[in-house]
This record gives C-alpha cells, structure tokens and sequence, in this order.
C-alpha cells in the first residue's frame, strides 16, 4: 500500500546526512513537501536540492531558541504550513 502525503509540508531537523536525510527522501517520494533542516550548510543543501521543487534547506541549530523562530518562519513564509515534524537531530558523542 502506498501513503500519499501529497500536500503536506513536513519539517525534518538533522536531514543532512543519514537518518534525515533518507527521510527526508521517503516522505517526498510520499508527496510531501520537505524542509530539509540541519547545522551542516553543504549536506543539507545537497538533500533539499536531491528533492527538487519538494525540497527546502534551512540552516537549523535545534539547540538555540531563534534558530527554531527562524525555520518555522521560513517554512510557513515557503509553504504557508507545518504538518509534521520528524525531530531526528541528535548530537553522538563518545568518550
């Protein structure tokens, strides 16, 4: 069975590589509109443009309060909504 998120805006912190970023190509493949966000400037741009039109890059610290003022602008400015979001960002640290 396939979904159809045709319509919908989805936004999905930390897309830039791995996790997010594959993500952030099943839910355009599903026909959602995706803002691809993430610290890594470079590999985000490269997911949203791997999306065309579907694909959105915002640079994005989930950590810093106007950081997340400044995506959901961007977002809602872009696609005049949010439907869902996927807070996959994650810091790994090992010591």
């Amino acid at each position: 069975m396939k979904i159809s998120l045709d319509g919908k805006v989805v936004v999905i912190t930390g897309a830039g590589r791995g996790q997010g970023a594959a993500e952030a190509r099943l839910f355009a493949e599903a026909g959602a509109c995706v803002v691809v966000t993430d610290v890594r400037v470079e590999e985000g741009r490269a997911v949203a443009g791997s999306l065309g039109s579907q694909g959105l890059f915002v640079r994005h610290d989930v950590s810093a309060q106007e950081s997340w003022t400044e995506t959901v602008a961007v977002a809602l400015a872009a696609y005049g909504r949010i439907d869902a979001l996927v807070n996959n960002a994650a810091l790994w640290r090992t010591a």
